[in-house]
């Protein structure tokens, strides 16, 4: 999906002019004022993006074809609105780990131009701002690696391959090489692994952080083969895993050089920290990704659209009857909790002692770092926004796939349509039937149009909207 950075700048202009409209109905008694108007920053709240996100529906030619605007959580907030801190060795690490992993992998142009618009080094550089410029090179190596890595389970060739995915993870855990025509051209992938693997001092806490990640990529794996949606229990427990952050951690205490003992890094609330910052990390990810993996709850691998990806909390949540909308929601909800526990656990740390304490905060300093690291680093790199990332940050919106593909087609099995999808889907129709925008702000404030609906089926309703949907682009 491309739009062009006049169109960009559409939306924002759109977005500001909206905001005053908002508030002229506002005041002449068409919408009712609530709680939750535009913040000091001049963040546009829930209630007002949604028919936002419906007037640019509506305009044509800005979004492309079965496209949407939802609400994203604001995360810049509670101890992630600190700004961060750069390691000063940056901009030449990235450099020389870039050169370094394209000849390593002897990698195409494309894989090469993959790895530069990630920006690992960007994550590193906030994550570990105080590792030595050759420390912080091995973190840049390892992140270099990751992404191609991944990417072979994520959407590439072995998506859906367990056997072959097997075999790969079997020789990265045991830092051996197979034959070539085993690993059929990744033989290079698992080279540079082991080559990060001999500079890394911590390799217990490697070895087996790296040993939970392969468990997690080989399940998400066999998901995808089955073109099954895990259930939300199981889909946290594998995620956790296989979004690869206890690799990063370990990483991380090796570049700072940070030393704690093992009784001490094995305590309930030092693992609990732990599992709140891959939590943040992967659920960071899940909202941010969303739209770019496109994925499709229980419908076969074969009708997945674009990448296709199984394994994300949004997904999931859709799969379960949600809304889009509602699934972000609900991903910001679990994110609020994470802050929770963060302070609730560090108030449970027992006492080493001066020396210990002083190296398990530097630990959680290193721990906040990283999930800030991976905040920023989403908004900043063009994996995932492209030119739409400055958008997102300021508007806390995104496009996805329309939702109510799935209502009017019927591929989306067992998810109920809700009140919310359908007043939206109606608006959007008023809008585009020309229909004055204080009539269809008081039409959503009125509660008779969905008593009117009651009687009917959620078959004719949905016959309805199809109709609806045909008229809008016959229009």
């Amino acid at each position: 999906m491309t739009i062009i950075t006049g169109e960009v700048s559409q939306l924002e202009t759109d977005a500001s002019e909206f905001a005053v409209e908002h508030e002229r109905l506002t005041t002449l008694g068409l919408i009712e004022r609530t709680k939750d108007q535009t913040d000091a920053r001049g963040i546009i709240p829930k209630s007002r993006q949604e028919l936002l996100a419906t007037r640019f529906s509506a305009r044509g030619g800005i979004l492309p074809a079965g496209k949407i605007i939802v609400t994203i959580p604001d995360m810049f907030v509670s101890f992630l609105s600190t700004r961060p801190k750069f390691n000063p060795f940056y901009h030449e690490v990235k450099k020389e780990a870039d050169a370094w992993i394209e000849r390593q992998l002897q990698a195409d142009e494309k894989v090469s131009k993959k790895i530069i618009r990630a920006d690992f080094a960007l994550f590193c550089a906030i994550a570990s701002p105080e590792a030595s410029r050759e420390r912080l090179r091995t973190l840049c190596d390892w992140g270099n690696w990751v992404f191609p890595f991944d990417d072979m389970f994520d959407s590439g060739h072995l998506k859906d391959d367990r056997r072959r995915c097997q075999d790969i993870l079997s020789a990265l855990l045991h830092r051996q090489d197979l034959e070539p025509s085993a690993l059929k051209g990744n033989i290079n992938l698992v080279r540079v692994h082991n080559d990060v693997w001999n500079r890394v001092v911590v390799q217990d806490r490697f070895s087996a952080a790296m040993s939970r990640y392969c468990e997690g990529v080989l399940e998400h794996v066999g998901h995808a083969s089955q073109g099954t949606t895990p259930e939300l229990e199981e889909y946290i427990s594998v995620r956790r895993r296989g979004v690869g952050v206890e690799p990063v951690l370990a990483l991380v205490q090796y570049a700072e050089c940070i030393d704690v003992t093992d009784a001490a890094f094995e305590h309930h609330s030092v693992q609990e920290l732990q599992r709140v910052v891959t939590d943040v990390i992967f659920l960071q990810n899940d909202i941010l990704s969303y739209s770019k993996e496109e994925a499709r709850p229980r419908i076969p691998k074969s009708c997945y659209r674009d990448e296709g990806v199984p394994h994300n909390i949004i997904m999931v949540f859709r799969s379960q009857g949600c809304t889009t909308q509602e699934a972000y929601d609900k991903a910001g909800d679990m994110l609020k909790d994470c802050y929770r526990d963060w302070y609730l656990t560090q108030a449970a740390l027992p006492q080493y002692g001066e020396a210990m304490d002083a190296e398990i905060q530097r630990y959680i300093k290193a721990l906040q770092n990283v999930m800030t690291a991976s905040l920023h680093w989403h908004f900043k790199s063009d994996r995932y926004f492209g030119n739409m990332k400055d958008f997102a940050r300021k508007y806390q919106m995104i496009i996805v796939a329309d939702q109510f593909d799935n209502i009017v087609t019927g591929e989306l099995k067992g998810a109920a349509p809700t009140r919310h999808a359908y007043l939206t889907a109606i608006l959007a129709w008023m809008f585009d039937c020309g229909i004055p925008k204080p009539l269809c702000v008081a039409f959503q404030r009125s509660k008779v149009w969905w008593q009117s609906f009651s009687w009917m089926s959620l078959g004719r309703f949905e016959s309805m909207l199809a109709s609806m949907f045909k008229k809008r682009k016959e229009l």
